[in-house]
């Protein structure tokens, strides 16, 4: 069976071919066309197709994931969006939480709300919150707020009302009356099916932004899904979810906030892929493309999945600076460190990297498309790591004195050459990821020694030893064609669905069968997800887990129940959560009382896809010659170039050295060595490596 996995990323579009009997792929990579990225979709695919020398109707299923959605979100090109709220709740999405995410800024900036308060709209209706309906809506009351709404322009409306997560009757009716009133070209989110979950302010912003992009999701799957038609692919196209699962188009248009982590849920996906088929339990996914750089842990061979998460943060290091979303995804935090990533100086000479990025339009400086600016992409080449003549496999040529000029400004403001400018600019992207990367490690509480870096995306082995031994790290694998591993995660990710529902409720006063019958719920909304991608509940494994806290805290730890008779014993119950809270806070509160607040479900297909992959017929080797490359340690000096392509299990690398292949580039930096596994897989080591100063 032949499956396509296609990745859009902000600067590149990758696609991976996988043959799931012999195990072999084929890949191809082009420029991504923000203004119509569907037509990059179709020619890549027609371009890997006729490399392969096969048919679309060979192509049994397409996967496809994509940084659309929250990219529409961050530059704000949604559509005109409206807010229906019960009477005296249209300030929840500007109140939030009062909570300020750095308390010493007295100049602290929070997002905008996504809709202005002009456009949200109040109707008096309400219910308690036990889920009692207390006050129906009246039509003739929204039928006057209609009036406010302009007509003949697509629009998006997101109906959020008291204690939905409760009892949804009143959303489901206002819902009936829009479609009536409106018609179907108005886009209706409802926060009982975007999110039915207790906390006014999340559900407020996560249903704010599903509403927000549905049209400009909506309209761009349904061209790709008629233009792979017209094409000859047969089988449905699926897309990849935040948590890592695998969905129809349908659920993608439905609820477009669930793909908001859609292409960086590749890169945890094949790094946790790597991570079972190397039997390494503890992995850190990096994953570092033109855009952006994605780091996420990997335990037990699983990428971690939180309930919520955040987008469009103002501040890339500070949790609650982003307009938060509650949906399953993956634990990840990315940065504004890619390929493209902007090299600027400050009014006091102080050197940054990031965020703002060329893109692929006009692109790094040494593209020849026309950028200025000096970007990651240009001081690699510089720095002698990129091969002018053979990017992506000599298909693109990379212009070196087009690079060397865009650095020009900031020699000359700072006093250094080309050379020093260039390994400063690759230097603190390095560190701006380091930075990132003990954070995340700070707050979930892991020793980053214990674990194995596992690199994807076109710009990640070019930095991976830095960061590495920058973390501790003494160990770096790079998979075969790791420039375009977040697609072939697509294609190995176990297919899966997570779901949450809140249950509030004391352990004292203990309901089983409300437990029960929201956990019955979840299992036949997994069951029928999980039908709808032809996989039967027999196939699947379910995993039951508990949020809980003590009366009165606002944040609650998660239990997984491998028994789930645990979930009818309060006692059991009762002592798995003081044992997991001293394992994370140290002493418990001796009389408090302990409540639940949420009850999750995952449903997980065993053993989708197992064994190691290998590029396909067609590789060119080249023959490549030594090239002068600087590094820290040793300065310029000629360093060995090798082809990927013609290395075979057991050859050893010595560092310094360069491996190419057509997807990247692989930077074994001084005192470091590497060894291509039996999987083709390189491993490099570490222990010998020095920190840099």
């Amino acid at each position: 069976m032949m499956i396509l996995g296609v990745d859009i990323g902000g600067t590149f579009t990758d696609f991976v071919l996988l043959d799931t009997a012999t195990r072999r792929i084929w890949t191809e990579k082009l420029l991504t066309d923000s203004t119509r990225p569907d037509s990059v979709v179709l020619q890549g695919t027609s371009r890997l197709l006729e490399k392969c020398r096969l048919g679309a109707r060979d192509v049994s299923y397409v996967v496809h994931g994509t940084t659309l959605v929250t990219n529409a979100v961050i530059e704000r090109r949604g559509s005109p969006t409206w807010l229906i709220t019960t009477k005296g709740f249209r300030d929840v999405i500007e109140i939030g939480r009062e909570k300020r995410y750095d308390i010493y800024d007295l100049h602290i900036v929070n997002p905008c709300p996504l809709v202005e308060r002009s456009r949200r709209l109040e109707i008096d209706e309400r219910t308690a919150a036990g889920g009692e309906v207390v006050r129906e809506p009246s039509r003739e009351e929204l039928r006057a707020l209609l009036r406010e709404l302009p007509r003949g322009q697509a629009q998006a409306i997101a109906v959020v009302l008291l204690h939905s997560w409760r009892n949804p009757a009143n959303e489901r009716t206002l819902a009936a009356w829009l479609r009536e009133e409106l018609g179907p070209e108005t886009s209706i989110s409802l926060s009982c099916d975007v999110s039915p979950e207790m906390g006014e302010f999340e559900r407020t912003s996560t249903t704010l932004i599903n509403a927000y992009v549905q049209p400009l999701v909506s309209a761009y799957l349904d061209r790709l899904d008629a233009a792979l038609t017209r094409m000859g692919i047969q089988g449905p196209p699926l897309v990849m979810l935040s948590h890592g699962g695998l969905a129809r188009f349908r659920l993608g248009k439905e609820l477009p906030v669930r793909m908001l982590e859609s292409g960086p849920a590749g890169g945890a996906a094949v790094a946790a892929f790597i991570a079972q088929s190397l039997e390494l339990k503890r992995a850190l996914a990096f994953d570092m493309g033109g855009t952006t750089a994605k780091i996420c842990f990997v335990d037990d061979f699983k990428p971690q999945v939180v309930a919520d998460g955040e987008v469009a943060r103002m501040d890339r290091f500070k949790k609650g600076s982003g307009m938060p979303v509650r949906v399953p995804m993956v634990d990840l935090i990315e940065i504004g460190a890619g390929g493209g990533s902007i090299a600027s100086c400050n009014a006091l000479g102080i050197l940054a990297v990031g965020p703002q990025s060329a893109g692929s339009a006009p692109g790094p400086a040494c593209y020849g498309n026309g950028g200025a600016s000096p970007t990651v992409s240009d001081a690699n080449l510089l720095l002698g790591y990129l091969d002018p003549d053979d990017f992506l496999g000599g298909e693109m040529t990379l212009d070196v004195a087009a690079a060397r000029a865009s650095f020009a400004p900031l020699c000359d403001r700072l006093g250094k050459s080309s050379t020093e400018i260039a390994w400063a600019v690759q230097d603190t992207v390095n560190q701006n990821m380091v930075r990132a990367a003990l954070l995340h490690a700070f707050d979930t509480a892991r020793d980053l020694s214990d674990y194995t870096l596992i690199c994807s995306g076109g710009a990640a082995p070019a930095h991976a030893c830095r960061v590495a031994r920058e973390l501790g790290i003494s160990k770096v694998v790079v998979p075969t064609a790791a420039g375009v591993a977040s697609s072939l995660g697509f294609l190995v990710a176990p297919i899966s669905i997570d779901l949450r529902r809140t249950v509030l409720m004391p352990l004292s006063r203990m309901d089983g069968a409300l437990i029960a019958a929201a956990c019955d719920a979840m299992r036949q909304e997994a069951r029928s997800a999980l039908a709808d991608v032809c996989v039967s509940e027999a196939k699947a494994e379910v995993t039951l887990a508990i949020e809980a806290r003590f009366v009165g805290q606002a944040h609650s730890l998660v239990l997984d129940l491998a028994d789930v008779t645990a979930l009818a014993d309060a006692q059991r119950l009762r002592a798995a959560f003081m044992d997991k809270y001293r394992q994370s806070y140290g002493d418990c509160p001796s009389r408090a009382d302990v409540e639940i607040t949420a009850v999750r479900l995952s449903m997980l297909e065993r053993a989708h896809f197992a064994g190691a992959v290998s590029r396909g017929a067609g590789a060119t080797r080249r023959n490549l010659q030594a090239r002068m490359a600087y590094f820290p340690e040793t300065g310029e000096q000629l360093t060995q170039v090798h082809d990927r392509d013609a290395l075979v299990a057991g050859d050893r690398i010595d560092g310094p050295a360069i491996v190419q292949e057509r997807d990247t580039t692989i930077v074994i930096a001084p005192g470091a060595w590497a060894q291509v596994d039996p999987s083709g897989n390189i491993i490099i080591d570490l222990a010998g490596m020095e920190l840099t100063a």
